[in-house]
């Protein structure tokens, strides 16, 4: 009987220091995974500030008001859609032209590319640039349906296209 009662004993305390272990090593993988899902939000802050920066840059906002002169200069009346000129994604209206429009495309291209690979978070992107997202994309629908036809390629843009069309689906609801 006493070395029944002492096997078990012996049995119990091994059974409390394997529930010990389970529990610390448990507790520390809890804490690596809250680790690595900080580290993902900040990653995620991090690269969000990074286009909001560029966003925000004096090179930036100078494309962004070539690209605004262009849609101004087309006659409202004899479009039902806005219609950027090929000859400007060309760079036949000045080089200039044709940076200024590929950095705006770009931009959202890059954006849109970080969201639907959920390396940035959609309703941060959505809150800061969503109608802007949708504002430029309606400019640039048209001559991007014309590129894609040209060089038979129907991903040109299409990231930019995908942001635009979320940020829309959501504006709507």
């Amino acid at each position: 009987m006493k070395q029944f009662l002492k096997d078990n004993l012996h049995n119990y305390i091994m059974l409390i220091i394997v529930a010990i272990g389970l529990i610390v090593g448990l507790k520390q993988l809890n804490i690596a995974v809250n680790s690595i899902q900080e580290n993902q939000k900040y990653r995620a802050l991090d690269s969000f500030m990074r286009l909001e920066e560029k966003w925000s840059s004096p090179e930036m906002q100078k494309a962004l008001l070539l690209v605004d002169n262009i849609v101004e200069s087309i006659p409202k009346e004899t479009r039902k859609r806005i219609e950027i000129p090929l000859e400007y994604f060309e760079g036949k209206k000045g080089d200039e032209y044709k940076l200024a429009l590929t950095k705006v495309a770009a931009f959202f291209e890059t954006m849109g590319y970080g969201v639907f690979r959920q390396y940035i978070d959609f309703d941060q992107v959505y809150e800061l640039f969503g109608y802007v997202a949708v504002k430029y994309w309606n400019c640039y629908e048209c001559t991007v349906e014309k590129i894609r036809i040209e060089y038979k390629d129907e991903d040109i843009y299409s990231w930019f296209q995908r942001l635009a069309k979320e940020c829309e689906r959501k504006n709507t609801t």
